[in-house]
């Protein structure tokens, strides 16, 4: 107590006159630093209420593996008992877990003559899934093709290139990307794939596996052609006369290709350049899309 004392003294002489500074040791027992920088000293309830307050604390044992968290409620019972299990007890700021938990719904695809399935196709971070994609290439499979077990084998075991197994061609990621985007715009409607793999039907699209002709169930045509003119690298068809719209996927760069065929079920293609209420002019007459 009186070497406490004796530097009252030292505090009450003019700064100047002893040559004692803000910055002399023997004044750091004070606190000088809050005249150095008074913008430190802030109110102590906004602080104490704060996001980083006291009220977010939590006493753990810094140097006892494993670190120990004790809850707020103990904490304030430790702190009024006096028995806090340490001396050297450290606040740390603290906030709840947070379990996660993914959004991403699962997409319901039909299959035309009645076949359906309901699946994540999509990772919550954004990855096409592996097993979600043999699913919607099941389902894809050309007409007649018996459905296979999955899932399929490490490695192609078709007999014709191109397939991974007999009548079975995967769908590439990015066309499965466009059907979750689908799936995503209008939620809880089942997707109904009217085509898919068409193998032996020339060069296009449906041959290569890469194309769908799909409607969404009580949703207008001209709303999931839309959607699809919003995809960059993709093919779209709008067929005014037909229940489907044509989705394919392109080499990236290819840019937008987008046709209107006006033919009814069982005639030639007949494409016209605009369509009321879903194209003023300009639609591509794109021969490869079918």
């Amino acid at each position: 107590m009186q070497g406490v004392l004796a530097l009252i003294p030292l505090i009450l002489v003019p700064l100047g006159t002893s040559g004692m500074t803000l910055t002399d040791p023997l004044l750091e027992v004070f606190g000088h630093d809050r005249f150095q920088t008074p913008q430190a000293e802030r109110p102590a309830d906004p602080y104490a209420s704060g996001r980083l307050g006291p009220a977010s604390w939590s006493l753990v044992e810094p140097l006892s593996p494993p670190r120990v968290a004790y809850p707020l409620a103990e904490v304030a019972l430790l702190l009024a008992s006096g028995e806090a299990p340490s001396a050297r007890l450290a606040f740390e700021v603290w906030s709840p877990p947070r379990p996660r938990t993914c959004r991403r719904r699962p997409v319901n695809i039909v299959r035309f003559g009645g076949e359906s399935d309901v699946f994540h196709l999509m990772d919550c971070d954004g990855a096409i899934r592996n097993d979600g994609l043999e699913r919607l290439s099941v389902l894809a499979r050309p007409p007649g093709a018996e459905r296979p077990a999955l899932p399929f084998p490490e490695e192609p075991s078709a007999a014709i290139p191109g397939e991974w197994i007999d009548h079975i061609h995967q769908i590439p990621p990015r066309l499965a990307l466009a059907v979750q985007r689908i799936a995503e715009a209008f939620p809880y409607k089942p997707i109904y794939l009217i085509s898919g793999y068409r193998p032996g039907s020339g060069h296009g699209f449906h041959a290569q596996g890469n194309a769908l002709d799909l409607f969404v169930m009580n949703v207008p045509n001209e709303r999931v052609y839309r959607l699809c003119r919003r995809m960059n690298d993709v093919g779209c068809g709008y067929y005014p006369n037909n229940k489907f719209v044509h989705i394919d996927v392109r080499p990236p760069g290819t840019g937008k290709a987008y046709w209107i065929d006006a033919s009814a079920p069982g005639e030639p293609s007949r494409y016209v350049d605009s369509w009321p209420g879903v194209e003023k002019g300009g639609a591509a007459a794109w021969m490869g899309g079918g």
